[in-house]
């Protein structure tokens, strides 16, 4: 834990010394002597305090350490530490796992990229370094999986922590909006209570941790994604992907116990609200970071494969 925070912190000192070193100096030849000293750290912090994204990366440094903090409390701090190792987890979980490292980076590379747009960082410098610090700093957390004696640090996930950095920074280059948006939504499953050591024990553990609940959407809206100028601006295609019967991560685990996973796909019409990140007022663009990741409940249509039987669903609801 306390390594995560200091190479966090270590990383986000360097990004903060190496935008100030871009910045052109402002000061008069001899400020320096006139207010006490230019050099040092106290006139370091008063110029930091007044730049807004100094303000913005320290605010990401706080959630970003409150985040490890909850992994720690609730995913890795129960086994204990082994030594670093790696783990081959590629057929875990039905991939949905792997989704879910695509989806986390992605969105966290939005808002840095976002963010760095906003504060005259430029399009080039803004998108490269926002998307290598998400890549950076979610891949992280394979270093505690890494010495964690349940898992192993993947190499799968840090390529899909790569992909999702990749997608964000390459849609928002080209397109100045992210176009095929990956969204996550969450119901509870009964197979948490069965594991709740590894599936999350209550609600609070079991959106992060039980993958039978998870879904991963794709939203694309064919009026910006198509140019169909006839489609409603507002309204969007989800795709979405989940399993069920997964109380273990590997298939063969499963049937050892009765279970036999199966994939589920899903398609649903539902708002895209991604328009009202050209609002004039700042709360509500803020806002959008947040609602973009989360997918809003309407009606969705599921085709899955129970045994060798397709079986189409229909939801008047889904969440």
């Amino acid at each position: 834990m306390i390594a995560g925070i200091i190479a966090a912190l270590t990383f986000v000192l360097w990004l903060l010394a190496w935008y100030q070193q871009r910045q052109p100096q402002s000061f008069e030849p001899n400020a320096s002597h006139q207010s006490g000293g230019g050099s040092g750290l106290v006139p370091l912090l008063e110029r930091w305090s007044h730049d807004k994204l100094v303000r913005w990366c320290l605010f990401l440094l706080f959630m970003y350490t409150l985040t490890l903090a909850i992994l720690q409390l609730t995913w890795y701090g129960k086994d204990g530490m082994v030594p670093f190792h790696w783990f081959d987890d590629l057929d875990e979980w039905q991939q949905i796992d792997k989704l879910g490292h695509y989806l986390s980076t992605f969105h966290v590379a939005r808002v840095l990229i976002y963010t760095f747009w906003n504060n005259n960082l430029g399009k080039r410098s803004g998108t490269l370094v926002g998307g290598i610090s998400a890549f950076l700093l979610i891949s992280m957390y394979e270093w505690f999986d890494g010495h964690s004696p349940s898992y192993g640090a993947s190499a799968y996930d840090i390529a899909a922590n790569g992909l999702g950095a990749l997608s964000a920074s390459l849609q928002l280059w080209f397109w100045g909006q992210a176009r095929v948006l990956p969204q996550l939504s969450f119901h509870s499953s009964p197979y948490a209570a069965l594991r709740p050591n590894v599936l999350g024990n209550g609600l609070s553990e079991a959106w992060i941790k039980d993958y039978n609940g998870q879904t991963i959407w794709f939203l694309v809206n064919p009026h910006y994604l198509l140019g169909w100028k006839r489609w409603p601006h507002w309204l969007g295609i989800s795709l979405g992907y989940g399993g069920e019967q997964m109380l273990y991560g590997r298939l063969f685990q499963n049937h050892e116990h009765g279970y036999h996973p199966y994939h589920q796909w899903y398609i649903a019409l539902g708002p895209d609200l991604t328009f009202l990140r050209s609002n004039r007022y700042l709360a509500v663009r803020r806002m959008m970071n947040i609602v973009d990741i989360v997918r809003i409940p309407t009606p969705a249509l599921e085709l899955n494969m129970i045994g060798q039987a397709a079986q189409l669903v229909f939801y008047p609801i889904f969440s």
